[in-house]
C-alpha cells in the first residue's frame, strides 16, 4: 500500500509543501479527505489533499490507527468523524474492538490515543458537546465517552445501552440536532431506536418504531431538525427509499412522508448538503446517486424526471458519502473495482459533475470525511 505520495507526482513542489505549509484551518488550508482502510492486519487512516496546482486528490499520509479492521463490508454510516472543533479525527477498527483518536496538527494528523470501544464491532461514531457515542454491531449495544480537553476518550460508566435485540445488523448512531437523543438504525429487525441521553452520557430507556420499509440505514437531518432515513429494500422489487420523520419533545419518531420510492436499489448511505435542503443517497446495488429535495413540513420530493444525479462506473458499489465543509464538492467512496473516490461539483438541485477519481484506496475501505 503507499504510504506518501511521490515527489515525482509533483515535479518537488509537494515536499516543499508538506514541510513548511500548516494543515490546520489557523494556517494555510489544504482541503483533505480522509477514509479508513479497513485492513484486516493493520488499519490506516488515509488522508488526502486537495493541493495548489494540482488536478484532483493526492494521497499525503497513510497512519496505522493502532487497530485491526476487518477487510470485508460493513454496512455503517459514519465510521470516521470529525470533531466539532475540527481538531481531532475519531475512527473505529472494527477487528480489534477499539477506536482511534487523531489530533489535527501543523505537521499533519497524528495517533494520540487508540482505546476499547466497551464493546464488539464498533460500526459507527456521533458527537454532541463533550459526549461521543459509539455503536458497536456485534455486540448490539451503544456506549459513551466524555471528550477530554485535548481530544482524548473517557467510557462513561452508566453510558452502555442495548439495541432492540440481538443480531440487530446496526447502520448508524446519531445524536439528534439538540442532542437530547441518540437515534440507531437496525437493518435486519428494520427497527429504528431512538434513546435519551443526559449532558452527563447516561442513557435512559430506549424505545423503537417500525421502519415504513426494510433495512433502514443511513440518515441525517434537515435544516428544520426532521430525520431523513434511507431503507436500501435490497429484496424488494419497487427499490430503496426515504423516510422524514419529526423528533418530538419525548424522543418518539413521528411520521411526516412515507418511503419515497427511487426506483433503485440498495438505498443506503444519506448525507444533506449544505443548508439542509437536499437529500443525497447512494444506491449500492443500482450503483446511482440519487437526490430528494425537502420541505419545512418533511415532504420529500426526487429531484428532476427520477432524482438521478450521478451513475457510477460498473463495478464501483458506491458506499459511504462526505460533503467538503463548504458543500461544493461531493465525495463518494467506493468498495467495488479495488476501492475508489469519486469527486463531484455540486450543482444544486441541478445534480452533480464528476471532477476526479482517486483510486489509491484499497476495496473495503470504510468511512469517508473532509476536512
Amino acid at each position: 500500500m503507499k504510504k506518501f505520495l511521490q515527489v515525482g507526482l509533483c515535479s518537488g513542489f509537494l515536499s516543499a509543501v508538506l514541510s513548511t505549509a500548516s494543515f490546520t484551518a489557523n494556517a494555510y488550508y489544504f482541503p483533505r479527505v480522509a477514509t479508513l482502510t479497513n485492513d484486516l492486519e493493520n488499519n490506516e487512516l488515509m488522508v488526502f489533499a486537495q493541493l495548489p496546482g494540482q488536478q484532483g486528490l493526492k494521497l499525503i499520509q497513510s497512519i496505522p490507527t493502532g487497530g485491526t479492521g476487518l477487510q470485508a463490508a460493513l454496512g455503517n454510516q459514519d465510521g470516521l468523524i470529525v470533531s466539532e472543533d475540527g481538531n481531532y479525527l475519531y475512527a473505529i477498527n472494527p477487528g480489534s474492538d477499539s477506536l482511534s483518536v487523531f489530533a489535527i496538527k501543523s505537521t499533519g494528523v497524528e495517533l494520540i490515543q487508540t482505546v476499547s470501544s466497551q464493546g464488539i464491532m464498533p460500526l459507527s461514531l456521533t458527537q454532541n458537546d463533550d459526549l461521543l457515542f459509539v455503536l458497536n454491531g456485534g455486540s448490539d449495544s451503544i456506549a459513551g465517552f466524555s471528550i477530554n480537553s485535548d481530544g482524548t476518550l473517557a467510557f462513561i460508566d452508566e453510558s452502555l445501552g442495548q439495541l432492540s435485540s440481538t443480531g440487530t445488523a446496526p447502520a448508524q448512531a446519531s445524536f439528534t440536532p439538540d442532542g437530547a437523543f441518540l437515534i440507531v438504525t437496525e437493518k435486519v429487525t428494520g427497527v429504528i431506536s431512538t434513546f435519551p441521553v443526559t449532558d452527563d452520557g447516561v442513557i435512559g430507556e430506549r424505545v423503537g418504531i417500525a421502519s415504513e420499509k426494510p433495512f433502514p440505514f443511513g440518515f441525517d437531518f434537515d435544516r428544520f431538525g426532521h430525520v431523513l432515513v434511507s431503507e436500501a429494500n435490497p429484496f424488494g422489487t419497487d427499490g430503496g427509499s426515504v423516510t422524514s420523520y419529526n423528533i418530538s419533545a419525548n424522543g418518539n419518531l413521528e411520521l411526516l412522508d412515507s418511503a419515497e420510492l427511487n426506483g433503485q436499489r440498495a438505498t443506503c448511505w444519506l448525507k444533506t448538503g449544505k443548508g439542509g435542503r437536499f437529500a443525497y443517497v447512494s444506491n449500492t446495488f443500482s450503483e446511482t446517486i440519487s437526490l430528494y429535495s425537502v420541505d419545512r413540513d418533511g415532504d420529500l420530493v426526487l429531484t428532476g424526471d427520477d432524482g438521478l444525479v450521478a451513475e457510477l462506473e460498473t463495478g464501483d458499489v458506491p458506499i459511504d458519502i462526505a460533503f467538503s465543509d463548504n458543500g461544493r464538492i461531493f465525495y463518494v467512496l467506493n468498495e467495488g473495482n479495488d476501492g475508489s473516490i469519486a469527486s463531484y461539483q455540486v450543482t444544486g438541485a441541478k445534480g452533480l459533475r464528476l471532477m476526479d477519481r482517486n483510486e489509491d484506496v484499497p476495496a473495503f475501505s470504510t468511512g469517508i470525511v473532509a476536512f
